[in-house]
């Protein structure tokens, strides 16, 4: 028990967390502040203060910390736990661009830069390479699915792109002799109006 229970708030606790939770890249940052209370343990206290000095260390003297991508994937991960469900390609990729950024922590870490007290934080961080292996053989570098994701799917791609090039085909044969019937201008270009191809015919006609 606090006593008082506005002890943060006289201590100015309250606005340290603030200040803290305003530079989190996620909400999984921002809840680990939420959980922070003050503390009179001087072990913890001085380790804290460790990973704190190796971490202004590393944000002063290193340029390539990986602090790109930092997604909050709980409720995909949760998801998928149904049988039958899937995720959509976001939040495939989310999950891609999150391992991608732990496993360059790790690697980070694993260079034997002196920063000992953050080593061991990451320690027994799991990195799951043949996971993020598996998500590329999916999704390109744009996270959209590859043609080649599975043979069902190139089969589908290839029909498809076979039915737009037939269309094109024959869509430009019909502006081809309705220019040369005079019922559209030579200039003319097929034009989309709600995802149909149209050819604008002069009013006239």
């Amino acid at each position: 028990m606090i006593y008082p229970e506005n002890f943060e708030q006289k201590i100015s606790f309250d606005k340290i967390r603030q200040l803290i939770a305003n530079h989190c890249l996620s909400p999984l940052g921002e809840e680990k502040v939420a959980e922070m209370t003050f503390s009179a343990n001087y072990p913890f206290i001085q380790k804290q203060l460790y990973q704190t000095h190796e971490f202004t260390r590393i944000i002063q003297e290193e340029d390539a910390f990986p602090s790109d991508y930092f997604f909050d994937v709980r409720d995909s991960l949760k998801k998928i736990r149904i049988e039958g469900t899937y995720l959509i390609e976001k939040e495939l990729f989310d999950i891609r661009r999150s391992l991608e950024t732990i496993n360059e922590i790790v690697r980070f870490f694993k260079l034997g830069i002196d920063y000992p007290h953050l080593q061991e934080l990451v320690s027994g961080v799991a990195s799951f390479p043949q996971l993020t292996k598996q998500i590329d053989a999916i999704l390109d570098k744009f996270g959209k699915i590859r043609d080649n994701a599975s043979p069902a799917l190139a089969d589908i791609r290839r029909q498809l792109t076979q039915t737009a090039t037939g269309i094109s085909k024959t869509l430009h044969s019909i502006l081809r002799m309705a220019q040369s019937e005079n019922l559209v201008d030579k200039d003319v270009a097929p034009t989309m109006r709600d995802g149909r191809l149209m050819i604008p015919i002069s009013p006239a006609f």
